[in-house]
C-alpha cells in the first residue's frame, strides 16, 4: 500500500513536472517589423518557427489589422510573442538577440520604418522579467560608455504585457500590404515636401526682391548726396576765389590810368592857348 502510494506521488509529480515544462515561458518583443524579429528568433536553438507569433500589443484599438498599424491609427506595436523553455532557452540570451535584431537608440524609427508602430519595447510578463529587462539595459549602456559607443540614450521601453492580437496573414501578403502602404505614405510625403519647397521659395523670393528694393534704394539716394557735396563746395569757393580779385584789379589797373591820362592830356592843350592868345594880341597892338 505504501508503495502504491509512492508510485501515486511520483507519477503527480512527474506530470506536473512535465505540465510546467511544456507551458513554458513567453517573451514579447516590439522593435522594427515583426518579421524581422520572428526570423531572428526562429533561429534560436530549442525554438521552432511555431513557438514565434506575430502581432500587435500595446495599442486601444481591438483586433487591429495590418493596414492600419502601418498607418499608425491603432497605437499597437508590431511585436512577437516567443513560447521558450527556461531550461533550455535563458531570458537573458532573448533579450541579447532583441538587442542585436534592431536599433535601441531610435525612437520610433528602424530603417526606413518610422512611426509609433516601430517603438521599441520589452513587454514583460512578470516580475522576474522585469528585473531582467532592467538590468540588462542598465549593463548595456555602462558597456556602452566604456566603449564609448553610446552616443545617444537608449530609447527601449519596459512595459507590463498586455494583450496580444496575433497577425494570421501570410507573408507574402503581408508584404504586399506593406508595399502598398509605402507607396501612399511615400505619395504623401512628396506632396508635404513639394507643398513646403513651393512656400519657401515663395517666401524667400519675395523676401529677396524686398531686400533687392531696398538695397536699390540705398544706392540711388547715396550718389546724389555725394554729388551735391562734392560739386557745390568747389563751385563757391572758386566764385570766392575768382569773381572778387579781378574785378578789383580790373578797377584798379583801369581808373587811375584813365585819370592820370585825362590829367595829362587836358592840362597842355586849355594852359597854353590863353598864353599863346595873349602874345599874338600884343604883337598886334604894337
Amino acid at each position: 500500500m505504501i508503495s502504491s502510494f509512492l508510485s501515486a506521488c511520483l507519477v503527480g509529480l512527474v506530470c506536473s513536472l512535465c505540465v510546467h515544462a511544456k507551458r513554458g515561458e513567453t517573451a514579447t518583443f516590439a522593435g522594427g517589423s515583426f518579421l524581422r524579429l520572428r526570423k531572428v528568433f526562429s533561429q534560436v536553438p530549442g525554438i521552432s518557427g511555431s513557438d514565434v507569433i506575430i502581432g500587435y500589443t500595446g495599442g486601444w484599438k481591438s483586433q487591429p489589422n495590418y493596414t492600419e498599424v502601418c498607418l499608425g491609427m491603432t497605437g499597437h506595436s508590431e511585436a512577437v510573442q516567443v513560447s521558450f523553455q527556461p531550461q533550455n532557452v535563458s531570458y537573458e540570451l532573448l533579450l541579447r538577440l532583441f538587442f542585436n535584431a534592431h536599433d535601441p537608440f531610435s525612437k520610433n524609427q528602424q530603417g526606413d520604418l518610422i512611426g509609433t508602430q516601430y517603438r521599441s519595447v520589452i513587454y514583460v510578463h512578470n516580475d522576474k522579467q522585469e528585473k531582467l529587462a532592467k538590468a540588462f539595459i542598465n549593463d548595456f549602456m555602462q558597456r556602452s560608455n566604456k566603449t564609448g559607443l553610446l552616443t545617444l540614450p537608449i530609447t527601449t521601453e519596459v512595459l507590463k504585457a498586455e494583450q496580444f492580437w496575433p497577425e494570421t496573414a501570410e507573408d507574402e501578403e503581408l508584404s504586399r500590404i506593406q508595399a502598398e502602404v509605402n507607396g501612399r505614405l511615400k505619395a504623401k510625403m512628396d506632396f508635404l515636401v513639394a507643398e513646403l519647397k513651393k512656400n519657401f521659395f515663395a517666401e524667400a523670393e519675395a523676401a529677396a526682391k524686398k531686400a533687392a528694393g531696398q538695397e536699390a534704394a540705398e544706392t540711388s539716394a547715396a550718389p546724389q548726396i555725394t554729388a551735391q557735396s562734392e560739386t557745390k563746395e568747389p563751385a563757391g569757393q572758386e566764385a570766392a576765389e575768382t569773381s572778387p580779385a579781378p574785378q578789383i584789379t580790373a578797377q584798379s589797373e583801369t581808373k587811375e590810368p584813365a585819370g592820370q591820362e585825362a590829367a595829362e592830356t587836358s592840362a597842355p592843350t586849355q594852359v597854353p592857348i590863353p598864353i599863346i592868345e595873349q602874345s599874338a594880341e600884343k604883337e598886334q597892338s604894337s
